[in-house]
């Protein structure tokens, strides 16, 4: 955590505002990275990749998989995160902690393939009379 102090700027006309001391927290983020691959093991390139904070409040970090199926974000959010993938109709998301500052290279994402959405199926039969 880095912190900034400014002091004594004072406002001259009445009412105004005056600014005593600035604190500014800059928090480092984190570095995740991983690889990707389907369930034969083979590396999936050109897959998204998204990182958020299991809380749902703090920010995302995203970007994509590399030609060999490598990826690495920096600055991502700090603390329980969920790491999701997906590439056409696969998808699969872990959870990972990590706290401000780290570097975690080594993280292996196996795609699955999506469960189907339930469909209806509705047949015609129509039968011709002879004679």
């Amino acid at each position: 955590m880095i912190m900034v102090g400014a002091a004594g700027t004072v406002a001259h006309a009445p009412g105004g505002t005056s600014v005593r001391d600035v604190r500014i927290e800059l928090v480092r983020g984190a570095l995740i990275g991983g690889t990707m691959c389907d369930a034969c093991g083979q590396r999936i390139t050109v897959a998204h990749v998204v990182v958020t904070a299991a809380s749902g409040v703090d920010p995302t970090c995203e970007g994509d998989t590399g030609g060999q199926g490598e990826f690495r974000l920096h600055d991502c959010p700090t603390g329980d995160l969920d790491v999701a993938a997906s590439k056409a109709a696969l998808w699969h998301a872990i959870r990972t902690t990590v706290r401000p500052g780290d570097e975690v290279l080594s993280l292996a994402i196996e795609l699955r393939q999506l469960a189907p959405a339930p469909c209806e199926v509705i047949l015609f039969a129509s039968w011709a009379s002879s004679g």
